[in-house]
């Protein structure tokens, strides 16, 4: 009896342990990665993505710009970087770069005031959710219809990947592993569904004044959305009823996944 007592109190502790590994690894992998973030060698590292993510736009727009936009055109802005530089992946990839480049030198700095402001949960969220997105589209949907750069622009598919997978991934990981002790408010979700929003409306303005759009599903002139027989108005307004929602489900999910790792 003592011993079959003994076993069975051996064997309820071991799977007790294994039970407790998964989550004695989380932390301790969470731990070493919140020590590299908290080091001036990971403020270099952001200052030089940032660097980088900025430079790779301005190099893109320079040395392609005729590949992109097109030649002989007499609307000045086809020939310029406004083109580019209207699609939400080159806005949020700027506004993720500036980011990058603050926290590396605040990080540096050790300004431990400013870096509590640039690493708010509501701005850092909201940084890490919108360059999230450009990700889970890219991927999930549009990658499937694209054409990718010739080889004679190999560069340009360097920065498609900078912009839609490595930078999106590393500030998902900087977000999920990145010790922070403040919540986030859950009730204001709505401040991160303002950016979308408001992408959304500038595209349709400065779209019917230059008859530019940067997407297919916001032209209410492209032969796709005419070939629904539903008015092109109607298409667009549930597409971008749609993406606010998949900005509203992963809003949600940001917010758990930061507020859980404060109980843990």
């Amino acid at each position: 009896m003592i011993l079959g007592h003994t076993l069975k109190n051996n064997v309820s502790f071991k799977m007790a342990g294994q039970s407790l590994l998964p989550y004695i690894r989380r932390v301790m992998i969470g731990m070493k990665l919140n020590n590299l973030f908290k080091s001036k060698i990971f403020g270099y590292i952001t200052i030089c993505a940032g660097i980088i993510g900025i430079g790779a736009q301005l190099v893109l727009i320079l040395t392609f710009k005729d590949y992109l936009y097109g030649e002989g055109s007499s609307n000045p802005l086809e020939l310029s970087g406004w083109n580019y530089l209207s699609f939400f992946t080159q806005i949020t990839n700027i506004a993720t770069a500036v980011w990058l480049l603050f926290f590396g030198v605040c990080r540096i700095a050790g300004a431990e005031a400013a870096l509590r402001k640039i690493t708010h949960p509501l701005l850092h969220g909201g940084i890490t959710l919108s360059i999230f997105v450009v990700g889970f589209i890219y991927w999930g949907v549009l990658f499937w219809f694209i054409d990718l750069y010739p080889w004679n622009l190999w560069f340009g598919n360097l920065v498609d990947f900078w912009n839609h997978a490595f930078i999106p991934l590393s500030m998902t990981l900087f977000w999920i592993f990145y010790r922070d002790e403040r919540k986030v408010d859950t009730k204001k979700i709505y401040l991160w569904l303002i950016y979308p929003i408001v992408y959304f409306v500038f595209s349709m303005v400065r779209g019917y004044f230059v008859n530019w759009y940067p997407y297919p599903f916001l032209d209410p002139n492209d032969e796709m959305l005419a070939g629904f027989g539903v008015n092109s108005y109607i298409i667009i307004a549930a597409a971008v009823v749609v993406l606010t929602g998949v900005f509203y489900g992963f809003g949600r999910l940001t917010m758990w996944i930061r507020n859980r790792r404060i109980k843990e």
